[in-house]
């Protein structure tokens, strides 16, 4: 796990499987799959509500080294929540 600081109110996690960007001012959470290579498949929250504790969630996930994939965040985010999340291919 490498922990970035980006600007003031942004950080982000390098995991093995995504990349997890949070930004505080904007109440937003950024998950890149680092595996898929063909698609560059990514999703982020459409919804605020419930942020603050889905990025405490994950960013426990992330501190104790998390191998899950882009997909189980986004369900986590979803169903736990209902943050909305929406993915899409960065590729195109």
């Amino acid at each position: 796990m490498n922990l970035y600081t980006l600007k003031k109110h942004t950080m982000e996690y390098k995991l093995k499987n995504v990349l997890l960007r949070f930004n505080d001012s904007e109440k937003s959470i950024l998950v890149i799959d680092l595996n898929d290579h063909a698609n560059g498949t990514a999703c982020y929250n459409t919804r605020k509500r419930g942020y603050a504790k889905c990025k405490e969630l994950f960013t426990t996930l992330a501190e104790l080294g998390d191998t899950c994939t882009l997909s189980v965040y986004r369900r986590i985010a979803d169903e736990k929540f209902n943050l909305r999340m929406h993915a899409w291919c960065m590729v195109d």
